[in-house]
């Protein structure tokens, strides 16, 4: 089970807020992207 569903079966649908990050990485002009395969749309790394 994982750490959201755990959290859900405490505390229902409340509000539940998490962390996250996002990094953003250039080098020469460029900037680096993760692809999403499943979505097929580009992200900044994180």
């Amino acid at each position: 089970m994982s750490y959201v569903a755990k959290m859900r079966a405490s505390i229902g649908h409340e509000t539940l807020f998490t962390v996250g990050c996002g990094v953003i990485i250039e080098k020469d002009e460029h900037i680096l992207l993760q692809h999403r395969s499943d979505l097929d749309k580009w992200y900044e790394l994180g």
